[in-house]
């Protein structure tokens, strides 16, 4: 029959009572730890039950154990003096509750199982084998091993981090460059676009001043008209005659040797303007011997 030196529970977060299911000497053998923290803020509710001072959270390890003083003999016999069984059991009881403890919290070499934490004291696990299962502790080969794996994945990653900010820093100024570059081009452009616009406001008002040329050209055109005055008898009659020709008239010709009064010159091209609508000359002549011109 498996020998009981401790009881274990988990806190349910409603109770402060828990059963003590072990014999014990004295009051203050029995021992609490809350999440494997000895306590003492607790009391004995009676025998068999401990009360604690206030109610652990829920999922709390609640642990009721007992440790045997065995610091002091719990009776001592002097020469000449009675011995009493319930002295003589007291005895034995501490020597076997002692030895109870002992063993239920012995190592055993070959399979050695824990039911709290370990404290080694500063203290070192050496020839630690190599863990192979999840739960399994490992030893520093493995942990050197993993460092440096993950040192080289680490030196990997700076670097490809480096090389990928270098590119990412190379492809920001490219894009600054062409950015830049576009909007040279989209000034350009404008400037372009500017300087067609004056020219082509430019070229619009030489078109317009030349076709308001080209309509003055036409309004004030004229054909060029040889004009000659010269002295005529007719009917026993001096009277001065005026001969003209028309610049599409290439029939008749004209001497200008004959067309001279004292020595001058009585002959002059003109304009078509000097023709009246029934195609006459606009000339009158006066009794003084002038010749007006008509203008209008």
């Amino acid at each position: 029959m498996a020998v009981v030196t401790q009881s274990l529970y988990t806190a349910d977060g409603n109770t402060t009572k828990y059963s003590i299911d072990f014999e014990y000497l004295k009051e203050s053998d029995v021992k609490v730890s809350l999440d494997g923290v000895d306590t003492t803020a607790f009391t004995l509710a009676n025998a068999t039950t401990v009360n604690l001072n206030s109610i652990p959270a829920a999922g709390v390890a609640v642990r009721v154990f007992r440790t045997t003083d065995n610091e002091e003999l719990e009776s001592r016999f002097f020469a000449g003096s009675a011995i009493r069984a319930a002295d003589l059991n007291k005895n034995f009881e501490q020597t076997l509750f002692s030895v109870q403890e002992v063993l239920a919290r012995f190592i055993d070499r070959t399979q050695a199982i824990f039911q709290n934490n370990v404290n080694l004291s500063n203290f070192k696990i050496v020839n630690l084998g190599n863990g192979t299962d999840p739960g399994d502790a490992v030893n520093k080969s493995q942990l050197d091993a993993t460092q440096n794996h993950n040192d080289s994945q680490l030196a990997s990653s700076v670097t490809a981090a480096t090389t990928q900010a270098t590119n990412a820093g190379t492809s920001a100024t490219n894009a600054s460059n062409s950015a830049t570059a576009a909007s040279n081009s989209a000034t350009a452009a404008a400037n372009s676009a500017t300087a067609a616009a004056g020219s082509a406001t430019t070229a619009s008002q030489q078109a317009t001043n030349a076709a308001a040329s080209a309509s003055a050209a036409q309004q004030y055109a004229v054909d060029p008209v040889f004009f000659g005055f010269k002295r005529h008898v007719a009917n026993n009659r001096t009277v001065l005659r005026c001969e003209y020709s028309v610049s599409t008239d290439t029939t008749t010709l004209h001497d200008p040797n004959d067309f001279f009064y004292k020595n001058k010159v009585t002959s002059f091209v003109g304009s078509n303007g000097l023709i009246d609508t029934s195609n006459e000359p606009k000339f009158s002549y006066q009794p003084n011997g002038h010749v007006y011109i008509q203008l209008h």
